[in-house]
Formats: structure tokens, sequence, C-alpha cells
């Protein structure tokens, strides 16, 4: 039975740095900035099963996308998209009230 031992196992995500807790605090600034923090957590939770699918797609568009946004940063969003507890700590921000 050892095959079906993680078969049907749920990713939880890792847990995350002080790093990208930063890179994400800041990233949730900009969202706000933009007053885009409700549409942002809608368009968060409505994609969550396909996360992993755009993270690749990420990669595929880091030749295109490179000129809006660092290659340092795409990777970091490609990380961040795989990883379930840095999208709620993302969600949490854009959610949270500034004083």
């Amino acid at each position: 039975m050892s095959i079906w031992k993680n078969a049907f196992k749920i990713n939880k995500g890792k847990e995350l740095t002080e790093e990208e807790k930063l890179f994400l605090t800041k990233f949730s600034l900009k969202i706000k900035e933009r007053k885009m923090e409700t549409i942002s957590v809608f368009i968060l939770e409505s994609t969550a099963p396909i996360h992993t699918i755009l993270s690749n797609l990420l990669i595929f568009l880091k030749p295109t996308i490179g000129f809006i946004i660092s290659k340092e940063e795409i990777e970091k969003l490609e990380k961040i998209l795989e990883n379930k507890k840095a999208i709620e700590f993302l969600k949490e921000e854009l959610l949270k009230e500034d004083k």
C-alpha cells in the first residue's frame, strides 16, 4: 500500500521566509494604492485550483513580460503561486485595514 501513501495528499504549503513576507507586503501595498484589493482577493479565491498552472504560465511568459517587471520578481511570483500559505498571507495583507 506504500504506492498510495501520497497519492491523494494535499499540499498545505511551506512556511514563508521574512523576505517573502516583505515582498508580499510591498506587493499588496501596490495593489491597495490602485484600490484593487477587493478584486484581487476575488481573483485569488476564484483561481485557487489553478495556481500551479498559473505559475507555469509565468515561466512561459517570462520573456514577454520581462520588460514590465524584473525576472527576479517573476520568479518570486512563480514560487508564491505554488505556495498556499503565501496566497493566504497575501489575501490577509490585502484585507488588512490601513491606519
